[in-house]
C-alpha cells in the first residue's frame, strides 16, 4: 500500500530540515519531538496552527513517529546525508554537506512553512533539555487522550 502522509521520504526531508537548523548533533528522540511540535504546534501549545491539520490523533503519534524517524535516519545515514556520532548514551546525528545541499533544493510552500515552524519550535525550546522535551510531549499526549 502506498503511504500518502508521513512516508519515509517525507519524514527524511523533514529530518534534514531539522538537522540543518541545528548546530549540534541531535538524538532520535530530540528529532522526533521537534518534528511533532512543528507538525502539530497548536496542539502542543507552541504555534497558532497545526501544519498537518487539526486532528485528535496527533497525540497518539509519538511512538509510531519515533519508529518512522529511526527508520528514516537509517536511510539518511546510508545515503550519506546524515552522519552518526556515538557517545556514552547512544547515537546522535548531524547533517552532512550533501544533506545541506539537499535542503537548499527544498522550495515548496510546505517546506517553507515547515522551516518556519521548526525555527519557532527551536526558539521556544532552546533552553529545554532533551528530557524536558520528551516529558512535555508525553504529558501533553496523555492529558489530551
Amino acid at each position: 500500500m502506498t503511504q500518502i502522509f508521513n512516508s519515509e521520504l517525507e519524514i527524511s526531508l523533514r529530518i534534514l530540515v531539522i538537522t540543518n537548523m541545528m548546530r549540534n548533533p541531535i538524538s532520535v528522540d530530540h528529532i522526533t519531538t521537534v518534528d511533532l511540535f512543528s507538525s502539530y504546534g497548536k496542539n502542543y501549545g507552541f504555534l497558532e496552527f497545526n501544519l498537518h491539520g487539526d486532528s485528535s490523533y496527533s497525540f497518539s503519534e509519538i511512538a509510531s513517529r519515533r519508529y518512522q524517524v529511526s527508520q528514516a535516519i537509517n536511510t539518511l545515514v546510508l545515503s550519506g546525508l546524515l552522519k552518526p556520532l556515538q557517545n556514552a548514551y547512544g547515537f546522535t546525528y548531524i547533517i552532512s554537506d550533501d544533506g545541506r545541499k539537499a535542503c537548499e533544493k527544498m522550495e515548496t510552500d510546505y517546506f517553507k512553512k515547515y522551516v518556519d515552524s521548526v525555527r519557532l519550535i527551536l526558539q521556544k525550546t532552546q533552553n529545554w533539555t532533551e528530557e524536558k522535551l520528551i516529558n512535555y510531549a508525553t504529558k501533553e499526549s496523555v492529558r489530551r487522550e
